[in-house]
Parts: structure tokens; sequence; C-alpha cells
């Protein structure tokens, strides 16, 4: 789930102070616009909405910064959405140019927000930099892996190696061996059993 929604905020590239920017002049431009129509009141409630939005946001144009990022987004989809839905109310509907207007900055002001990014630049830079070290650490874990199991090979190669240069030696040994323990029990084995009785004396 966590991985899930670091992808998804990998993907937002559109910074936090452009959403922020966008609401700003929006605002402006809804209040101006209904000042000259005879039916601006959702066009005031809402530039009004968005610079609250904006100012009291925690980025780079707030001034306030009561709200977090993440809030703020939802808070601009719900503006969004809200204003949208009271356009079917015909008492807020404003006249053709004002509901063009509202339509098209509205529909933008949803979509740039969707692809703003909530996390601070610094985090995602730490974030990154974290996997990266923890990769780094697995990749020099598996190399040292290696150079140990080279190192034991190597060991077991040289000592094959020495072993078959002194199996020759081991082995004239051990015949030598063999050969004195053959002699030594032929010499205990071989005397006659009348060895050790006395000769009788002869008789006269």
């Amino acid at each position: 789930m966590t991985g899930g929604a670091a992808g998804r905020s990998h993907r937002r590239w559109v910074p936090f102070w452009a959403l922020q920017a966008y609401e700003l002049v929006a605002a402006l431009l809804f209040v101006w616009v209904s000042a000259h129509l005879v039916h601006g009141t959702l066009l005031t409630l809402t530039g009004v909405v968005l610079a609250l939005c904006c100012l009291t946001a925690d980025g780079p144009l707030g001034i306030v910064r009561w709200c977090g990022r993440r809030l703020h987004v939802a808070v601009v989809l719900v503006v969004a959405a809200a204003s949208l839905g009271a356009l079917a109310l015909a008492s807020l509907r404003p006249d053709a140019e004002g509901l063009v207007l509202l339509l098209i900055f509205q529909a933008g002001l949803g979509y740039t927000a969707l692809l703003t990014a909530t996390t601070p630049q610094a985090a995602r830079a730490d974030r990154t930099a974290g996997h990266d070290g923890a990769a780094d650490g697995a990749a020099t874990g598996s190399a040292a892996l290696d150079r140990a199991a080279r190192s034991l090979g190597g060991a077991a190669a040289a000592g094959r190696k020495a072993a078959e240069a002194r199996r020759p030696a081991v082995e004239d040994s051990a015949r030598r061996t063999a050969r004195g323990a053959g002699r030594l029990a032929g010499r205990l084995t071989g005397r006659s059993p009348s060895a050790g009785r006395p000769v009788p004396p002869a008789e006269p």
C-alpha cells in the first residue's frame, strides 16, 4: 500500500506552487468577471474560497499555512466539484460568459490538483537517496559474498594441489613402513620350536 502511494506521488510532476498560482489567478479572474455580470454570485463565492485555500495552504505561496498539502488538494477538488454542481441551481447559475469561464477553469483546476505532488522535493530526494543507499548496500554485500566464495574456492584448490604433490611421498613412506613391519613379523614368527629346548646328553 505504501509502495503504491509512493509510486503515484512520483508520477505527479506538477509542483505545489503551480497549483497555488492557478488558484490565485482563477480567484482574481472570477471576482473580476463577476463584477461585470448580473448573476455572478457563484463566481464570487468560488473566487473567495479559492483565494482562501491558496493563502492557507502549506506551500510557497501560503501565508497562514494551516492546511497540509494533501488536505489542500482534497479541498480544492471538493471546491471544484461543488462549484460545478451548483450550476444545477438556476439562482446561482451565472451568465453565458461566466458559465464558460467557470467550466473551463474548474475543470483545469481539478486536473491540475490530481497531478500535483504533495510531497516536498527535499523529502522525495531523501527517500530516493535512501532507496539508492539500500541498493548500494545490497550490491556491496553481494560483492563481499562473491569475494568470500572465490577465496574459499581458491583455498580448497590449493589444498587439493598440495595433497596431490605430497601423495607419492606419503605412499612411499607407507610402503616402507609396511615392508619393515613384515620383516619384523617374519623374524618373530620364523624361530623353530626346538630352538629353545636343551639338548639331552648322549648315552655312553
